[in-house]
Order: C-alpha cells, then sequence, then structure tokens
C-alpha cells in the first residue's frame, strides 16, 4: 500500500451495523478530504462483515478495510488497538476520525500512545465553513489535522 496521508474513519461496529455517530463521521469525512483533496478511508473491525462496505459506500468512502475475527467482537481494546497502530503505521493517515464514545475514548489513547499522534474527542463532527468563534466546534477545524497526523 502506497497511497499516504488520507483520512480514516474508525467505524464502530455493533449488532450487524455501522454505528451512527461513524456514519456521522464518514459524511464530515468526505467533506474534509474533499477540501483537502485526499481519499476518504473506512475501517471496520468485528465479525460477520459480509457486504459491510456496501453501507459505507454511499457516504463516499473511497477505501474499505475490514479485518474480521469472531474474536473481535465485541469490542476489546487489545485486539483492536493493534489493528490500527499496524494498520496506521503502513498506510500512514493524515488524519483518523473516531467518535467521542466510549470505545472512542478508549481505542484513541492506546493507538496514540504507540504512535506519533495527537487525540482530540470532539464533542460535535461539525465542520464551520467559516472562521469560527472559540468554543467547542473551534476544536475540531483546528485539531482534526493533528488527530493522527503520522509522520
Amino acid at each position: 500500500m502506497t497511497d499516504n496521508n488520507n483520512i480514516i474513519v474508525y467505524c464502530e461496529y455493533e449488532d450487524g451495523k455501522v454505528a451512527d455517530v461513524s456514519l456521522e463521521l464518514l459524511t464530515k469525512g468526505r467533506v474534509l478530504a474533499d477540501k483537502l483533496g485526499v481519499k476518504l478511508e473506512a475501517l471496520v473491525i468485528g465479525d460477520k462483515l459480509d457486504k459491510i462496505e456496501n453501507s459505507l459506500y454511499p457516504y463516499g468512502v473511497d477505501v474499505v478495510y475490514k479485518v474480521e475475527d469472531k474474536r473481535l467482537y465485541p469490542y476489546t481494546s487489545n485486539p483492536h488497538s493493534a489493528i490500527l497502530i499496524n494498520l496506521f503505521r503502513e498506510i500512514k493517515p493524515q488524519i483518523c476520525l473516531m467518535g467521542a464514545t466510549c470505545i472512542g475514548r478508549d481505542l484513541g489513547p492506546r493507538v496514540s500512545s504507540v504512535l506519533p499522534l495527537t487525540v482530540r474527542h470532539l464533542k460535535s463532527a461539525t465542520i464551520p465553513t467559516q472562521r469560527p468563534e472559540r468554543n467547542t466546534k473551534t476544536c475540531f477545524i483546528r485539531f482534526v489535522r493533528l488527530l493522527a497526523a503520522i509522520s
């Protein structure tokens, strides 16, 4: 894989479908990828992921990474962290978006403690179209490039 510096969204997978927060991040990730001129990629980890990519492509995803094994569902910290760390070392994404959920708040710091990342948990995936005032939304626009900038 030689295509680096893209945006990747970690998609939470529960009860046979991608979580709504991940779909929201895909939508915002597509906007950001278009502005930066890069690809939007998605990562889904779990079991029984047959045709899960069909639910992601309508959100503008260019590449889907699926890691499927019955031991990966439900979510457990160490296996998911190891998968992200190894994948990120290979594909070197510019930005990784994760929901500010229990899983995202567990997984983000674990990955960033091993890789040269800065993790920001955001309450909103809103991307302001003009220069924002200093508030929660400002954090997204100011720190999104740092979310998973890998040297």
